[in-house]
């Protein structure tokens, strides 16, 4: 397995890993690289099992999202580094919906969402999460 991650740099690890997780065909791999195992989602979303890591989680998540969206980008408004190894990020998501998200079949409506995200860095990796998204703004345009 080749290594994606080119730096140490905070924002350039951030950079990279939006890249990664908006190629198509999504590559497991590649963000596995970025979020080690012991992952830790702190805002983990309420329809996750019991049972599942937040690590398989997540790798599940941007699958999911690569399916329902396979035109699917991040734009990085921001990212501002952080004391202790955190840095924040604003983006901007943007895809058209082609398959069924959260059990929402598709209409082929084009979505706008922002969010926000806090990650802990450890080691060039990403291990930590906490992050808000505009998740009823995100139903509204798959629903209209």
């Amino acid at each position: 397995m080749n290594d994606t991650r080119q730096t140490s740099n905070p924002t350039a690890i951030i950079l990279q890993f939006f890249q990664v997780v908006d190629q198509r065909p999504l590559d497991k791999e590649q963000i596995s690289q970025f979020i080690p195992a012991h992952f830790i989602d702190h805002d983990r979303p309420a329809q996750v099992p019991e049972g599942v890591s937040d690590y398989v989680a997540t790798l599940d998540f941007f699958a999911s999202l690569a399916e329902a969206f396979p035109d699917g980008q991040h734009e990085i408004e921001f990212t501002e580094v952080l004391p202790n190894d955190r840095i924040l990020v604003r983006w901007n998501f943007t895809g058209t919906h082609k398959a069924a998200l959260f059990g929402i079949p598709p209409k082929g409506n084009p979505v706008n969402i922002h969010g926000f995200d806090v990650f802990k860095l450890n080691e060039g990796q990403l291990a930590e999460q906490w992050h808000i998204e505009e998740i009823a703004n995100l139903f509204q345009q798959i629903n209209a």
